[in-house]
């Protein structure tokens, strides 16, 4: 299967387009380029968000943003963020290391009775406190179900690697809509906006 994959052109094409944007673009996230795109429009230099996983992406969002907290379960991972964050003088970030509660070879659940230290750390903040979530570290899908109240409405939730698991297994609550989903030969990244409006009602009624 895999040897099909990496024969087939098109596959083959799209890791020479991805190598092509990663050299030019060096410090985006991890994200599919599309996705990066759209949030680059979206992001408001105003917003306040939470990132589950650090990496690249923890100085990208702060850059376009006013406040970002980031929690990373890798201690040597943190180390190396942290570092680059403090090199490039960025000071709106809030960053944690928080290790995990179960081995990192377990299975993710959506529900955990104690909520892991990791994934318990966004109930320290209000309701309806953010304008985004990335979820792209550990505990994807319990962190989705605790950032879901968070998240205020016309605010986005980012999954990262969406196609790990189907949709229905994720734990995407009712109110919350797809507005973008994009993939590249390495993964998919799909984004949702927060509303209780009703399904068919227009995304422009959200006033963002």
């Amino acid at each position: 299967m895999l040897l099909k994959q990496i024969t087939n052109p098109f596959y083959i094409l799209g890791r020479i387009k991805l190598a092509h944007w990663e050299k030019r673009n060096p410090d985006t996230p991890w994200m599919s380029q599309d996705a990066v795109r759209f949030l680059e429009q979206f992001l408001r230099k105003s917003d306040n968000g939470v990132e589950f996983g650090s990496g690249r992406s923890t100085a990208w969002f702060a850059q376009r943003t006013n406040k970002l907290i980031s929690i990373e379960h890798q201690e040597e991972w943190f180390q190396i963020v942290r570092q680059k964050i403090e090199k490039m003088g960025l000071t709106n970030v809030d960053y944690h290391h928080i290790p995990l509660d179960h081995p990192p070879e377990e299975p993710n659940r959506r529900f955990y009775d104690p909520l892991p230290r990791y994934v318990d750390f966004i109930n320290r903040y209000e309701n309806e406190s953010f304008d985004f979530v990335i979820v792209d570290g550990h505990y994807r899908q319990a962190c989705i179900g605790a950032s879901a109240p968070k998240i205020k409405p016309g605010g986005i939730l980012i999954l990262d690697n969406s196609n790990w698991l189907p949709f229905e297994k994720w734990g995407i609550p009712d109110h919350f809509r797809m507005i973008h989903r994009s993939e590249n030969v390495k993964s998919e990244t799909t984004l949702f906006v927060k509303t209780s409006l009703p399904k068919e009602a227009p995304l422009s009624s959200l006033g963002r």
